[in-house]
């Protein structure tokens, strides 16, 4: 199991109010982006075979295997309710939350920008927590392809192309890289370390978020995350997420606890 991240970041409390509400705002649009990212990753999709050559099918059944290969959360999870400790601003703000799935999710903090914050991170790692369905995802616009041999450590890169040029690196069975391009913005986000359950399946558990310039290149933002889970009944449900973000000459650190979880009743009782 993972363990709770050390140490707790806190900024400096004499910052004002307008430059981290600003900073706020730069982390819910890189966690809104991860969270789309994460999910079209981790989705599960149809792979299509008709005429397709055998390195591609290789390709297409590597990358379905990886999928199937994440933990997520049980089909008929009711979902949960909890309270939240929240370390951000070198302050710490209590409060609760509720998720039911498939998008029902409630905040309640008394400071309106962390509020927002810690909502976009929260959809963000329960989102590809999901279970997903070939009927909910689209279909790749063109068949999974193998890109040339290396010996690159987080796997072999498997490109899907389309609209968004997307890649992925996958090892054991495990998705430890995405590569993707979202208008003016390329997202690189490289799974460093994993925690295997009790299932023999897979969830990412440390990975790194790169942001980059897409005409010039340039890295605009960085954002390495931490999560830990805890385990009840067959669910795995987070401990805790820490995020430290860089962007435009600023740190920002932001830890999520959650404590007193209680899943809720199952539908229609």
């Amino acid at each position: 199991m993972a363990t709770k991240p050390d140490g707790r970041h806190e900024m400096n409390s004499g910052r004002d109010w307008d430059a981290r509400a600003a900073s706020l705002q730069r982390q819910a649009r890189v966690a809104g982006i991860v969270a789309g990212i994460l999910v079209a990753a981790f989705s599960t999709a149809s792979a299509e075979t008709v005429g397709a050559a055998n390195e591609k099918a290789s390709a297409e059944s590597l990358l379905q295997a990886a999928r199937d290969n994440r933990e997520t959360l049980p089909a008929d999870f009711p979902g949960f309710r909890s309270a939240l400790v929240v370390h951000s601003g070198g302050r710490v703000h209590r409060g609760t939350m509720l998720f039911r799935p498939p998008i029902t999710l409630e905040i309640e903090l008394a400071d309106k920008d962390v509020r927002k914050n810690v909502k976009n991170t929260i959809r963000s790692l329960l989102s590809h927590r999901m279970a997903r369905n070939a009927s909910s995802v689209r279909k790749p616009s063109e068949p999974a392809r193998f890109a040339d041999t290396d010996l690159h450590p987080l796997g072999r890169r498997i490109w899907l192309g389309g609209k968004y040029d997307s890649s992925y690196r996958i090892r054991d069975e495990r998705i430890l890289e995405v590569d993707r391009t979202v208008q003016d913005t390329r997202l690189l986000i490289s799974v460093l370390e994993t925690e295997t359950t009790v299932s023999g399946k897979y969830l990412p558990t440390h990975f790194f978020v790169a942001v980059f310039d897409k005409e010039s290149g340039a890295v605009t933002a960085s954002s390495a995350y931490r999560d830990a889970y805890r385990r009840i009944h067959d669910a795995y449900l987070p401990r805790s997420r820490h995020v430290i973000q860089t962007a435009q000459g600023r740190t920002e650190a932001l830890l999520i606890e959650w404590e007193a979880i209680e899943l809720l009743p199952p539908s229609g009782d």
